[in-house]
């Protein structure tokens, strides 16, 4: 329920800035209307007194108060009655209809009285008081001619008073208008959020994919200055300046050195948690090569990769990332690398491993680019021997393979490649993926044979929440599908 309730808290958040626009629109269309539009209005009214003779007999008082009670109902029906209106419109001239009218006409009556106030509210202030007094005139004549009585009188008339005007009331109007539109903008982000299709929360990945959650990470951020307004950035762009401080300042890289704010630190503590979570698989199971991969396009698999494995590196690992993306190959523009040379010369045997993987500037971690791809590296990348043997040379010479493979939505490339690895990271792209089709790409790794350790929810809006007790399970998926 927590988790549930944090999807939505977030979903607000996210939209804030939607709702603020719907209410600012319907405040602000308000309050125009009140002052501009809205022409004002004004009220006349009449009393007239209905004479019903009392009687002084002790026996009959009760039937008589509700013989009254009758009368003035009656009276009152009849004020509101079509043949009135009518006749006023007849006797008036005006342009309006006799629904009109009885709509524009409200009746007062008192049980403990026998006065009737007819009230007419109307926009034009002259008009307002004749069709008072001929409202209470029609209905005078029509009491006569129907009951055959002429028992009511006026008591007060309209042309006695001037009418009173209705003051606009813009402060009510804008303040329901900002209720309205704050419930309307709250329920509208709480129904898209409902009917959202797409990966969200963790329960969605390991209840829908059926995949142990060993990571959550949120959202970069940088800070432009003090007191300024926090901006977020490309993450690539935010890497390399980075890479460039570190560089520059000639100091010993610390794990993911960024500026320092709320975000970054739990960003941080994201990505530590993560390789908390791997490393008893690393150590007991031998898992050395990891193949990492996604749904779709932009979910963020190679920044994830990218960070993960400089955090590797600067714990001491030696750490090989190999961009297996032939497509659209990202590695070698993150670390600023040339890329005559790589995995597809390495499996067309054109290069030794050892002499096309490229050194970074943070210890410890080299880079296999794609190289220039040809058909004859696409093939051999995607028959497979060729790339177990690249793997098992790579485990000869570094503790652990981070392999930047294509999306499974994408290329076939990870149903061929994916089971030659130890293991499969999947990331999930916060509100990238939709549910089936997540499932379809798991299922499709599952049924090639590939080791589906584990999956990473990237990208996640708000605070990133991060537990350790991921372990046991891990332990247990993974021993079963070994």
């Amino acid at each position: 329920m927590k988790l549930l309730w944090l999807r939505y808290w977030n979903a607000l958040k996210k939209r804030a800035p939607l709702i603020g626009l719907i209410i600012l629109l319907a405040v602000s269309t308000s309050g125009y209307m009140t002052y501009n539009k809205v022409a004002p209005q004004y009220k006349a009214s009449t009393k007239l007194f209905v004479n019903i003779k009392p009687t002084l007999k002790p026996d009959i008082v009760i039937n008589e108060q509700l013989a009254d009670q009758k009368i003035l109902k009656s009276y009152t029906e009849i004020i509101k009655s079509f043949a009135v209106g009518r006749d006023v419109v007849a006797r008036t001239g005006v342009k309006l209809t006799p629904d009109q009218i009885n709509a524009m006409t409200a009746v007062t009556t008192n049980t403990d009285s026998q006065v009737i106030s007819i009230t007419v509210t109307d926009t034009d202030e002259k008009r307002v008081v004749a069709l008072a007094e001929e409202v209470s005139n029609a209905f005078i004549n029509k009491v006569a001619q129907i009951m055959q009585v002429d028992n009511v009188i006026f008591l007060e008339r309209a042309t006695e008073k001037p009418p009173v005007t209705i003051a606009a009331k813009p402060q009510v109007n804008m303040a329901v208008a900002f209720l309205l539109s704050l419930t309307v903008g709250i329920g509208l982000t709480v129904l898209l959020e409902y009917f959202d299709p797409t990966l969200k929360t963790k329960i969605e990945v390991q209840e829908i994919l059926g995949v142990p959650l060993i990571g959550e990470i949120g959202r970069w951020e940088t800070v432009a200055g003090s007191g300024r307004r926090t901006a977020k950035v490309r993450k690539r762009s935010l890497l390399l300046n980075l890479f460039r401080r570190q560089a520059a300042a000639a100091l010993e890289p610390t794990p993911l050195n960024m500026v320092p704010s709320k975000r970054n630190r739990r960003v941080l503590a994201c990505y530590e948690a993560l390789y908390k979570n791997l490393l008893p698989l690393h150590l007991h199971k031998g898992l050395r090569t990891i193949y990492v991969t996604s749904t779709m396009r932009k979910e963020g698999k190679s920044s994830v990769l990218t960070h993960f494995g400089i955090l590797l590196a600067q714990s001491g690992h030696r750490v090989l990332l190999i961009d297996s993306e032939l497509d659209a190959p990202v590695l070698h523009t993150v670390f600023q690398l040339p890329n005559h040379t790589g995995i597809s010369d390495v499996l067309t045997e054109q290069a030794a491993l050892s002499d096309a993987a490229q050194g970074t500037m943070i210890p410890n971690l080299d880079v296999l680019p794609t190289g220039v791809v040809t058909s004859a590296g696409a093939r051999a990348l995607s028959s497979g021997p060729a790339f177990a043997d690249l793997l098992q040379e790579a485990r000869e010479l570094y503790d652990i393979v981070l392999i930047d493979g294509p999306a499974v939505a994408e290329s076939p490339v990870p149903q061929a490649v994916a089971p030659l690895a130890d293991g499969v990271l999947f990331i999930v792209g916060h509100s990238k993926a939709r549910r089936e089709h997540a499932t379809l790409a798991v299922d499709s790794l599952r049924s090639s044979g590939a080791h589906l350790f584990g999956a990473v929810l990237n990208s996640l809006e708000g605070r990133s929440v991060h537990s350790n007790y991921y372990l046991d399970r891990i332990d247990y998926q993974f021993n079963a599908q070994v």
